[in-house]
């Protein structure tokens, strides 16, 4: 009857979950040993690689290139010290020997484009195409010259010294200027010169003397205006009651006819009767 089917359908049921569960599982080892396997070529092959790097880099180092270097000419290096630039080059190409200009720098003593120094040093041994550096001489250095105008001689003398220079000639003028004073160097200033050479200087005597004029008798504001005229200063006013002659110069220091010198100092007695 009825009953029969649903007997049937129980029995089959577990059948095909445990061949589905079978599959799956045969799945995914197959899945596993292809991993596996491209894993494991893969490895191989960047072995490989490494393996050929490693081989074709001992082969260029120690084989290939110490055969290169070995058929390279051998040349000693000359000696170029003293030689004009353009004569160096042409011995290094006699060699087959390159040049690079290393420097060119200041040097006492030797005159612009010659070399001075070179590496390698002369007499070693090099291969043919070597590159050989040359230093070149720019001859002494050339220094503008300080303005010292103005200034006393020991603050002109310190500047120079530490510009390189030297003090040369000095000679002494009167002038305006303030005694001892620089009124003028030698070259002048802004000039270009070698280091080490002297400047010489003219130094201020100070204003050129003269005699004192006799401001007696002159009223206080023409002595004054006299004296400014002369630019010299006026000192101490000293005021008498013992002259007749009021605001008007009865003596005067320095005395009339004495050598003074502009911005002297000169002092006056006045009559206040």
């Amino acid at each position: 009857g009825l009953p029969l089917p649903n007997r049937v359908t129980a029995r089959v049921t577990p059948t095909i979950c445990v061949k589905k569960i079978f599959l799956d599982k045969s799945s995914s080892i197959c899945y596993n040993t292809s991993m596996k396997r491209w894993l494991k070529l893969i490895g191989i092959f960047i072995a490989f690689m490494l393996g050929l790097f490693f081989v074709g880099f001992f082969i260029t180092s120690y084989l290939v290139m110490p055969i290169h270097v070995r058929a390279g000419k051998e040349v000693k290096v000359p000696d170029l010290s003293e030689l004009e630039l353009e004569h160096a080059k042409r011995v290094l190409t006699e060699k087959r020997l390159l040049y690079e200009l290393d420097i060119r720098r200041y040097y006492d003593g030797v005159p612009p484009g010659i070399v001075i120094s070179q590496r390698p040093t002369p007499g070693r041994i090099v291969k043919q195409g070597r590159k050989i550096f040359l230093t070149v001489s720019k001859g002494r250095e050339k220094l503008g010259v300080p303005y010292l105008i103005g200034l006393d001689i020991t603050q002109a003398n310190n500047i120079l010294i530490s510009r390189g220079l030297s003090l040369g000639q000095i000679d002494h003028k009167h002038s305006p200027t303030k005694e001892n004073h620089v009124m003028s160097t030698d070259p002048p200033p802004n000039s270009l010169v070698l280091r080490g050479n002297k400047i010489n200087l003219t130094l201020s005597r100070g204003p050129l003397p003269f005699l004192m004029p006799d401001l007696t008798g002159l009223k206080i504001e023409d002595a004054r205006e006299r004296l400014k005229g002369l630019k010299l200063e006026i000192g101490e006013l000293t005021y008498t009651s013992t002259s007749p002659l009021c605001n008007t110069v009865i003596l005067q220091s320095p005395g009339a006819g004495q050598e003074v010198k502009q911005g002297d100092v000169v002092n006056l007695i006045i009559g206040y009767p």
